[in-house]
């Protein structure tokens, strides 16, 4: 008799699990769009999104738990569309672009601080660089397509094109060989991405003497994930944001993300 009453007891308790089981809402799925080629610190390799800046988004959603945040590698162009359009909630790797942008309301906490420099073909070492545009008068200067951000979101102003001429390229890629190649001048970019263009085309180079080399540090810029919050998905992404600032600060505090980030 009881081992029968123990045997119905199990029953009843399996079958409760069941049912909470069947019950349970699924969670609330996040899109968060990555470029798929920023190296090093968003790209996509393999079809699988890649990246510094993949990793630390990838590692402090892992601790979210009431939500599935899933990363897409796209285009920056396609990557910058799907958020405005409500395709997808945020944008990793956004600067703070409030007027360029508007429809980027929210900024979660910095994940990363980039240094912006401009490196400049090998010809020109030995010529002093210390203002920008002032020292880089006349010259050809390549900016990324979309990253205006790095000239206060308005390179093609009066003050910058009355004494220098720019030149947009796709990609990092472009813009480093057209600058070891001496087609342009001098081209703005993000240290960590010279440092991984250089590494890579040094080891293919007959002469490494011909790479581009760091002519001027320009400025430090905080990255961020950007939230558009005026989607149809308003709450949810507020809720997101709340927990993942939470959430990244913590792990940030105890040493958790140290090991992805280069010294």
């Amino acid at each position: 008799m009881l081992i029968q009453s123990t045997q119905r007891l199990a029953a009843i308790l399996m079958a409760i699990l069941l049912i909470n089981a069947c019950t349970k809402p699924p969670k609330q799925e996040i899109i968060l769009t990555v470029d798929d080629a920023f190296y090093p610190y968003m790209y996509l390799e393999e079809d699988t999104p890649k990246g510094l800046y993949t990793e630390i988004v990838t590692r402090v959603a892992s601790q979210i738990v009431t939500f599935e945040t899933k990363v897409v590698a796209k285009r920056w162009n396609e990557a910058l569309s799907d958020v405005e359009t409500g395709t997808a909630h945020g944008l990793v790797g956004t600067y703070k672009l409030t007027e360029k942008r508007p429809w980027l309301t929210h900024y979660s906490e910095p994940i990363f601080e980039e240094e912006i420099v401009f490196i400049c073909a090998a010809k020109h070492r030995g010529t002093k660089f210390e203002v920008f545009p002032r020292d880089f008068a006349n010259m050809l200067i390549v900016n990324i397509a979309d990253y205006d951000g790095w000239l206060n979101y308005n390179p093609r102003n009066k003050d910058f094109t009355d004494v220098v001429n720019f030149f947009e390229a796709p990609n990092i890629e472009t813009a480093f060989k057209m600058t070891a190649q001496g087609n342009v001048d001098c081209a703005i970019f993000e240290r960590m991405s010279y440092n991984y263009m250089l590494n890579k085309h040094t080891n293919t180079a007959k002469d490494s003497s011909s790479m581009p080399y760091v002519a001027m540090s320009f400025k430090k810029d905080n990255a961020f994930v950007g939230f558009n919050s005026e989607s149809k998905d308003a709450q949810v992404i507020s809720a997101y944001k709340k927990q993942f600032d939470a959430t990244l600060q913590k792990m940030r505090k105890n040493g958790e993300l140290d090991d992805l980030i280069p010294e």
